[in-house]
């Protein structure tokens, strides 16, 4: 039973996260993000299920939240990793330092603005075959 009820459960969620009204998946996102996020860390049996229904605002998509497939679908050829930048604001985000290198060289980079937010990135480590990398890690190889 509980199974089955989780399984529905992914699919009316991803079935939201998928329609066109794309303001139904905001509102939805506004009162349960945190708890997917969550997901993320305590519910690891359901990490390929919970990912793709995540949301972040990035260097380019700074208006509106992003899922990390849109991310990837967006990468360059030679971008071998998603890179995110965890910081306490979306204004702190934007002046980052370490950000603008990756700015220059047309890379985009998912903005972390809440605490939570890097622990559940962390805890996934990758998606789609695409390790996370901290940018602000003194070790930064672009790729």
């Amino acid at each position: 039973m509980r199974k089955r009820l989780v399984r529905k459960t992914f699919d009316m969620i991803q079935e939201i996260s998928e329609s066109e009204s794309k303001e139904d998946y905001k509102k939805f996102w506004e009162n349960f993000g945190r708890f997917l996020k969550l997901g993320c860390i305590e519910d690891t049996g359901n990490h390929k299920r919970i990912t793709p229904l995540l949301r972040f605002y990035t260097s380019k998509s700074e208006a509106e939240l992003m899922s990390l497939d849109e991310y990837v679908e967006n990468m360059g050829e030679n971008q071998k990793a998603i890179y995110y930048l965890a910081t306490d604001s979306l204004k702190s985000a934007k002046s980052a330092p370490f950000l603008e290198k990756l700015v220059q060289k047309d890379i985009e980079v998912l903005y972390l603005i809440e605490p939570i937010d890097e622990v559940a990135i962390q805890n996934l480590q990758t998606y789609k075959e695409k390790k996370f990398v901290d940018i602000s890690k003194e070790d930064l190889e672009l790729g």
